[in-house]
């Protein structure tokens, strides 16, 4: 049987990171402390592949996770998918805001397409739990360190934020084997 395709995100997201690394001023600590393959695409992104493994990335998150915390790499999540991909993303977030009723509920359930534009082997399920509540699952064609999944928790902050409610993200529930996690969401 053949194995599924790696996990993998655009190059662009990677240059998000780096620029966010870059702002928070940890740029080059977090390159000190990541394997001789990530330093490379550090120092040479546009040099990279279209598509980066997404091992690299969690290297990077990892490294942030322990300079700062959990809560800076669930920061960074947020800041990139504000400033990195919401331009890219527009139509799929205008059509679901303006058209499908303008609710959580309706970015989260194209959640989906929104990682297939920018991601490889990542798969989204939403699961509406209640009128302003519900989970989204996420799953991987290889294992992912639970500090890497806080960046999609902040991606469904700023989702939150777009669709003009307060709300809460859980912690990523992630299993012993990292291929997946479940994110609880509900706003007000």
């Amino acid at each position: 049987m053949p194995r599924p395709p790696a996990t993998s995100y655009r190059r662009s997201v990677f240059v998000s990171y780096l620029r966010e690394l870059g702002r928070l001023g940890i740029l080059g600590q977090v390159r000190d402390r990541v394997p001789g393959e990530v330093q490379s695409l550090i120092d040479d992104p546009l040099g990279a592949d279209e598509f980066i493994d997404a091992g690299c990335f969690d290297h990077l998150l990892l490294a942030v996770g322990d300079l700062r915390g959990r809560d800076t790499v669930r920061a960074m999540g947020y800041q990139v998918m504000k400033n990195g991909f919401a331009e890219v993303l527009e139509p799929i977030i205008h059509f679901a805001l303006y058209v499908s009723g303008g609710t959580p509920h309706a970015l989260f359930s194209r959640a989906h397409i929104m990682a297939a534009i920018v991601s490889h082997g990542m798969k989204m399920e939403w699961h509406e739990t209640g009128p302003r509540a519900g989970r989204m699952r996420l799953a991987a064609n290889a294992p992912v360190p639970a500090m890497a999944w806080a960046a999609w928790e902040g991606c469904g902050l700023y989702l939150l934020e777009l669709a003009g409610t307060g709300g809460y993200v859980d912690d990523a529930q992630v299993p012993p084997d990292g291929l997946s996690c479940e994110i609880a969401i509900r706003w007000k």
